[in-house]
């Protein structure tokens, strides 16, 4: 309640919901915040005074997103919001407010299947690149192989962030989408941790194969590094694989 006091005097909310964090997530509590406002009047005018209430609440995660963004990614079918914004997890609405709220009007077998097809085209483009490491590696093409092992973790996250934090992190370093979801979830196989010296090796080595592709051509790396990187790309997306299904099922159960 003391939060939610904070944040509605300082911004225009439409909602807020309250989840509770589970086993696998690095948080006890996570806290959507809808507002009216557009995005970029969210990141120069808000984010700051939010960051600053949020210093005292080490346990919460909080992100915030606007209302047009919310139900554009319901209708999308987007999993994140169908599984985090429902009824028993909201402490906050604007009663005065005669704003659209897309949620209960959808047609759920709908959102169920385009869902799943969203997922499934994704992970053939995933599938592709996937088969270009494999081409690369076949014509001893390092450099490129080692691009296509980037662009697979790259579009797996994109995949991935959109239904574990409901948006999609834009920047190309494996390294930061990384980060970007450790706030969200604890490390799956896959991932790189950055304690151990041979994972930061690999994890620049992603990062550079992107990089070289774009401004140089000044990039080795070895076979065995390459089919190292590929274990581990395999691993991920089938990690990210299991975390979907994982969702639908939450949102099976609480539609059927």
């Amino acid at each position: 309640k003391a939060i939610v006091l904070k944040i509605i005097k300082v911004m225009d909310v439409e909602r807020i919901y309250l989840s509770k964090g589970t086993k696998g997530n690095p948080f006890k509590y996570n806290m959507i915040i809808i507002t009216s406002l557009i995005p970029r009047e969210i990141a120069n005018q808000i984010q700051p005074v939010i960051t600053t209430i949020f210093e005292n609440y080490a346990n919460y995660k909080y992100s915030f997103f606007s209302l047009q963004y919310v139900n554009q990614e319901l209708h999308q079918g987007n999993l994140y919001f169908h599984n985090h914004c429902l009824d028993k997890y909201l402490v906050y609405k604007d009663t005065s407010s005669n704003a659209p709220w897309v949620l209960r009007t959808l047609d759920f077998e709908k959102v169920y299947q385009k869902a799943k097809s969203r997922f499934k085209r994704d992970m053939s483009k995933v599938k592709s690149f996937k088969k270009g490491i494999k081409f690369y590696l076949n014509r001893k093409d390092y450099p490129q192989a080692a691009f296509m092992v980037h662009q697979t973790y790259e579009l797996t996250y994109r995949m991935f962030e959109s239904f574990l934090t409901g948006s999609i992190k834009i920047c190309h370093s494996i390294c930061n989408h990384q980060t970007y979801i450790e706030g969200y979830i604890t490390q799956l196989k896959g991932m790189y941790s950055k304690n151990l010296e041979t994972d930061k090796t690999l994890l620049k080595l992603l990062d550079d194969a992107y990089a070289s592709s774009r401004y140089t051509h000044h990039y080795t790396i070895t076979e065995k590094e390459l089919q190292t990187l590929n274990l581990r790309v395999s691993l991920f997306i089938k990690e990210v694989i299991r975390l979907f299904n994982q969702e639908l099922l939450k949102l099976q159960n609480e539609v059927y």
